[in-house]
């Protein structure tokens, strides 16, 4: 498949879907949520503490981790947990993704 995107910027603001899981419940929800990542990432973690509850990241998809996943490329660490350590959020993501990485310690 040709790259015609070669810095990916058209990757990055398509911004990506989160799924969240209340914990209590088990009530989850999926959302689009446009823009660069980081921007993206922040406005997922506010929806989550305005919600009042214990919802955690369930899942999270990005242009970038579809083509790293078609790729056959791997991570030592879950997207989610990456991408929400990386803003200071790790208390967001759900306990099964980082059971056994360096984040569930």
């Amino acid at each position: 498949m040709p790259n015609n995107d070669p810095d990916n910027i058209t990757r990055m603001l398509r911004g990506c879907i989160v799924t969240i899981e209340n914990m209590q419940t088990r009530e989850r929800r999926s959302y689009h949520v446009p823009r660069l990542r980081t921007v993206g990432i922040r406005r997922i973690a506010s929806l989550c503490d305005e919600l009042g509850t214990d919802w955690r990241i369930a899942s999270y998809s990005a242009p970038t981790t579809i083509a790293n996943d078609l790729s056959g490329g791997r991570f030592l660490e879950t997207p989610e947990a990456i991408v929400f350590v990386h803003i200071g959020r790790r208390d967001l993501v759900h306990p099964r993704l980082t059971a056994h990485t360096q984040w569930g310690r």
